[in-house]
């Protein structure tokens, strides 16, 4: 195990003095499930395991506790006012196919279910501030310096090569599902996916060490 490579991915970024400087028990919680995970990545043991647990949960909860719940359903004013123009593009049928795309609660919230997911998935969020498609009403910030992405990638196929991608791909779906029903409104952006991405990218730098030197 080379400790550090570890930290210099797990402190050698933006993101995580962001979150220590937003509340350091958060911070304090997001190094150690990083950690466990790294090891439940390496060889499980059922304390490994049950530490990383009830942390991680711990870590959801700071995350939905930090967000700015936004409706999945409510309409603002120009969301009423944008639904309007569109229904009005469609043609006047006897059938309301504009209604059940545009206008019933379920499309609503399955379209922005599908926003949210766009977000969080989006490299750029966590590479590139975001750019070029910075968000109105947040405060983008680069989480991760862009030289970290060819070791995420890298680390994505070494993950599975090894077989040991269960324990990350849990920690991820699970973050993303969360904010795919809360949001993306935190002040330090999605930081619950934060351990998956600082593992994956250990992975990709283990590698590209071992291979080179």
């Amino acid at each position: 195990m080379k400790r550090w490579i570890l930290l210099v991915v797990l402190f050698g970024n933006w993101w995580i003095w962001k979150v220590f400087s937003f509340n350091f028990l958060t911070g304090i919680t997001l190094v150690f499930v990083t950690i466990l995970l790294y090891r439940l990545t390496r060889k499980y043991t059922k304390n490994t395991f049950t530490s990383f647990t009830i942390l991680f949960l711990l870590l959801l909860f700071f995350q939905f506790k930090t967000t700015g719940i936004s409706s999945l359903t409510l309409l603002s004013n120009d969301d009423i006012r944008v639904r309007d123009m569109r229904l009005r593009e469609y043609p006047p049928l006897k059938i309301p196919v504009g209604w059940w795309f545009e206008g019933r609660k379920e499309s609503i919230a399955f379209f922005r279910i599908l926003k949210n997911f766009s977000e969080v998935i989006d490299p750029n969020l966590y590479f590139f501030a975001n750019h070029p498609r910075e968000r109105v009403g947040f405060i983008e910030f680069e989480k991760f310096h862009f030289v970290f992405i060819p070791f995420f990638l890298l680390g994505i196929f070494k993950l599975i090569d090894q077989n040991k991608i269960l324990y990350t791909f849990l920690s991820f779906i699970l973050s993303v599902l969360l904010i795919l029903t809360i949001g993306n409104y935190n002040p330090i952006g999605p930081f619950s996916l934060f351990p998956a991405i600082s593992v994956t990218t250990i992975y990709g730098a283990e590698y590209v060490y071992k291979k080179f030197f």
